[in-house]
């Protein structure tokens, strides 16, 4: 049996490199409109910065599994927020896709726990599809909708 050991999304011994930073919907809506897509675009360049970081991180020291964050995007999939970011950010992106396919890095998603698809509640269910297709679209940003993996929560006890 062999065993690769990786990690989720950050490397803590490197400085100031959290690819999830994040700009909750709260501090989004007190920002001037003007200012609130730039408070977008420089979160997320930071977070794929920092992701690019933390995967030469992982390749130096022959860390062959890396679970992306699932916030590297604020806000991508809040219904008042909404936003192109895949056009925005294609080159970075690709850049991180190229990457891991030129080291053969094994990556994967791991949606919260929140994403059900198995809910009684329509609405739950609705929010599923929506964070799921936010995943994949990143997963085919970086050309690795083939080779990346997505973990998802199926379900629990229904009383």
């Amino acid at each position: 049996m062999r065993f690769r050991f990786g990690y989720v999304s950050n490397a803590v011994t490197l400085w100031e490199a959290s690819p999830a930073k994040s700009l909750t919907f709260a501090r989004y809506s007190k920002l001037a409109k003007e200012e609130r897509k730039e408070a977008l675009l420089r979160t997320t360049k930071a977070n794929l910065v920092n992701t690019l970081r933390t995967l030469y991180f992982a390749i130096a020291h022959d860390i062959p599994l890396y679970r992306f964050s699932s916030s590297i995007v604020p806000l991508a999939t809040h219904p008042e927020v909404r936003w192109d970011f895949m056009t925005l950010f294609h080159k970075e992106f690709l850049e991180i896709g190229k990457l891991v396919k030129r080291h053969g890095l094994r990556v994967s998603f791991h949606p919260n726990q929140f994403t059900l698809f198995t809910s009684p509640k329509p609405s739950i269910t609705e929010n599923a599809v929506i964070d799921m297709t936010y995943h994949y679209q990143m997963l085919e940003a970086m050309k690795l909708d083939k080779e990346g993996y997505m973990n998802i929560h199926v379900g629990g006890v229904r009383r």
